[in-house]
């Protein structure tokens, strides 16, 4: 599908804007100059190039997103973020695996095609989290191998990438160290890791383009690790 002649004048007008910045990464009007949010409470955002669908599509409420060091603002997702006075702050992806808990993730998959691998190799390359790659021919053999990594703690969750998403979750859920939600967008991301402590997301890839797939998985990385939830009992 081709790019229309206003997408990529806003990308154009995005970067020369970027470029002609000579005071470095700017806060968005709508954020206090005094504080700088901590990448805990924020969406991160580590595209490319950021359009106003994307943060349409993505946000659900938040009042604070965090891109990358080198993402481009179009014209249209800054006027975006500043009507409806989101405040965005900048980060490198030496930061954002620093500020991160989670340096190593493991995604197991089942439904292999090109959005999944290009997914991941970019999301490696802005995030600096390294995921770890297991591919399994069946939802039983999936849940096993994500059992199994979460067993030898050598990573911090895992995500399953498979159609059988709710199959997935429900074998993995059997075994008692395995805290496991199936997602589609943030919110319920936001939500699987506030609520339960989630250390295992079910995405059904075939659902989301690169872009978005791409997203949910540096959702899924942002912030603290994964951790047993107060008064959960496993």
């Amino acid at each position: 599908m081709g790019i229309d002649d206003s997408l990529i004048d806003r990308i154009v007008r995005g970067v020369l804007d970027q470029l002609g910045s000579t005071a470095g990464p700017r806060l968005n009007e709508g954020e206090p100059r005094n504080q700088q949010p901590s990448i805990k409470q924020e969406t991160l955002f580590a595209e490319r190039i950021i359009t106003e669908q994307l943060l349409r599509e993505q946000l659900n409420g938040e009042r604070q997103i965090c891109i990358g060091e080198k993402s481009i603002l179009t014209p249209s997702a800054r006027d975006f973020l500043r009507t409806r006075e989101i405040c965005w702050s900048r980060q490198s992806p030496a930061a954002m695996a620093k500020n991160s808990a989670n340096t190593q993730w493991c995604a197991v998959v089942v439904s292999s095609n090109p959005t999944t691998g290009m997914a991941l190799d970019d999301v490696e390359r802005t995030t600096g989290i390294r995921w770890k790659r297991e591919s399994a021919g069946s939802s039983q053999k999936a849940a096993e191998k994500a059992i199994d990594a979460l067993c030898r703690d050598e990573d911090a969750g895992v995500a399953v990438l498979t159609a059988e998403t709710a199959t997935v979750a429900c074998l993995a859920n059997r075994h008692r160290r395995v805290r496991a939600a199936t997602v589609a967008d943030v919110a319920e991301i936001q939500a699987a890791k506030k609520q339960m402590g989630a250390n295992l997301f079910a995405i059904d890839p075939g659902e989301h383009s690169v872009y978005a797939l791409k997203h949910l998985l540096q959702q899924i990385t942002t912030g603290e690790a994964p951790r047993v939830p107060e008064g959960w009992q496993e």
